[in-house]
């Protein structure tokens, strides 16, 4: 009371650096009872909450003090400026007196508890939100837990082979998550495995629109265009995995046969090329160039359909630089050279060809342009050539075809020197050519050997058999086969 006093006389007196003190000592009084003002000390338990305040937790505190101090502060100056008790009426009939700090104190106090009960009952009601979102939130993983198990169990009875069973599991993933990936990629897959392919092409279409990034969605689409005749959608398909995977082997190879099959061989060669730069293994890398230079030669063979001459040349010369031993660019490089009038160039190509290939078809362009040009001596120094450099299969293939063809001019003695160096290896053309050659020289004993020997070994192989599968002969039948193991496979066979 003495404060109060004290307050009120520095009011009047306009003195406001008294109306400061005395205030600072009425809030000290305020401050010195924490039963009274409890807001000044939190709770434990918000204490325990935040342990470490940041600066935005402690600015709010700090508002609340400030405007806690100026509805006192505005309290006690409205009570000041009222220092009569004020008559509150209850009800009719009763009534309590009180100082205006009071009341306004009181309103102050009221507004508060309202405020702590809304503030509770929004707890509530979030706590029981949470709840809601709790169990909602369980109900959604039992969901995905069970289509976990139903998928993995499907994905194992597809794995095995039993495929009406797969398809039963995957309906029902999808009749629960129509939106499944991975359902719809398998069920297509079964359907395409049974025949329907539209019903396959639908199911990977829409796992590919649901998810554009699945690669396993591109690919099964691709496969379903491809089974539909689409080549055009299958490689658009196939580029869309290639942009997420641009160095895949497999994808590329892909890619590269869906051009072979739309016979486009420009895009077929460019992919190719990529191919055989990513080939790290030796045998690989042999075997993709040679499938290279086909492709190249398989253009250059579009262009001389078409009449393009020049270009040709240019494509086949490109498939040789690819792969040395590509036989049919030497072959075909050559008869357009032969047939653009370029005789010389044609021979020195399938000459360039002997060489590498020592294949026996370029002797025989070789033989039949210097045979119209009648240049025996050039076509015998090949032959002699060719013969030398080559090795036995090829040798003896070789010495045949010079046989032959000095016995077509009339040179007996020079044919049986040449058969002569060879050793029969059961050839019963051998044996005939021999006889013939023989038998024109008059030699009847050597004659009789020799239609002897072919009688022999056309016996013999009248009774070889040969696997139906794998075409290996056999002299003797077996259930098996003795070099791929096919189940009576092995037939007689006729030469």
């Amino acid at each position: 009371m003495v404060e109060y006093h004290k307050f009120r006389m520095a009011l009047e007196c306009g003195n406001f650096l008294d109306i400061m003190k005395t205030t600072q000592k009425v809030f000290s009084i305020f401050r010195d009872r924490p039963a009274r003002i409890a807001w000044y000390n939190p709770p434990s338990q918000i204490c325990k909450k935040v342990n470490n305040l940041n600066t935005t937790k402690i600015t709010v505190t700090l508002k609340h003090i400030v405007l806690l101090l100026i509805f006192t502060l505005l309290s006690v100056y409205i009570a000041f400026l009222n220092p009569h008790e004020v008559e509150v009426y209850l009800t009719q009939s009763f009534s309590l007196r009180m100082p205006m700090v009071i009341l306004l104190l009181g309103f102050i106090l009221v507004g508060v508890i309202i405020t702590a009960i809304m503030n509770w009952t929004l707890k509530v009601k979030s706590s029981f939100g949470n709840m809601k979102n709790y169990f909602q939130q369980k109900q959604v993983e039992k969901r995905e837990l069970w289509c976990r198990e139903h998928y993995e169990k499907g994905e194992n009875v597809f794995a095995g082979g039993n495929l009406g069973k797969a398809k039963v599991i995957f309906n029902k993933i999808l009749e629960e998550f129509p939106n499944h990936v991975g359902a719809l990629n398998h069920t297509g897959e079964i359907a395409r495995k049974e025949g329907n392919n539209d019903l396959a092409m639908e199911l990977h279409l829409k796992a590919s629109k649901i998810a554009p990034g699945n690669l396993k969605a591109l690919k099964n689409l691709a496969e379903d265009y491809s089974m539909t005749g689409l080549f055009a959608k299958e490689a658009s398909a196939l580029e869309k995995i290639r942009q997420s995977e641009p160095d895949s082997p497999l994808i590329l190879s892909r890619i590269r046969d869906s051009h072979l099959k739309k016979e486009d061989w420009k895009n077929a060669s460019a992919i190719q090329k990529r191919i055989v730069s990513l080939t790290r293994d030796k045998k690989l890398t042999e075997k993709e160039q040679e499938l290279f230079s086909q492709i190249i030669y398989r253009n250059g063979l579009a262009y001389w359909e078409k009449g393009q001459v020049d270009s040709s040349i240019s494509e086949f010369k490109k498939a040789l630089r690819t792969s040395e031993k590509c036989l049919p660019a030497y072959i075909t490089l050559g008869d357009v050279y032969l047939k653009s009038g370029n005789k010389k160039n044609a021979l020195k190509t399938w000459e360039v060809g002997l060489t590498y290939t020592h294949s026996p078809l370029c002797l025989l362009r070789i033989q039949k342009t210097l045979q119209e040009a009648d240049d025996l001596k050039s076509l015998l120094k090949i032959y002699q050539a060719a013969i030398k450099s080559s090795n036995n299969s090829v040798k003896n293939t070789l010495v045949l075809l010079l046989g032959v063809l000095y016995m077509d001019k009339g040179e007996t003695e020079e044919a049986i020197q040449a058969l002569e160096t060879i050793q029969p290896e059961k050839s019963v053309l051998h044996s005939v050519l021999l006889a013939n050659a023989y038998q024109q020289k008059q030699d009847t004993s050597n004659t009789e050997k020799a239609s002897q020997s072919a009688f022999s070994l056309a016996k013999e192989s009248l009774l070889e058999m040969v696997c139906r599968e794998c075409k290996t002969p056999s002299k003797e039948w077996a259930s098996h086969c003795p070099q791929c193991n096919a189940w009576n496979s092995l037939a007689l066979t006729f030469h």
